[in-house]
């Protein structure tokens, strides 16, 4: 049974520092706003000015509430 209060975060890094990070039992826990690549959350067409506009408002009032962090496996 799934959780209705499940959480899902990601947070891309290179494998030195994953590898690092969890020997070390570090996790960091990034912000929707502070992705290092602007379109990373952004799987969706954006040319529209109206939709690009309430994509962004959306994008900024998520990354008030939630962060991201990814853990792969190589």
């Amino acid at each position: 049974m799934i959780s209705l209060n499940a959480m899902r975060v990601h947070h891309f890094i290179n494998q030195a520092f994953g590898l690092e990070d969890l020997r070390e039992k570090r996790l960091k826990v990034a912000r929707i706003s502070e992705l290092n690549d602007p379109f990373e959350f952004a799987a969706v067409d954006l040319s529209d000015t109206e939709f690009r506009q309430a994509w962004a408002f959306m994008k900024q009032t998520m990354s008030n509430d939630y962060g991201l962090l990814c853990l792969g496996v190589i």
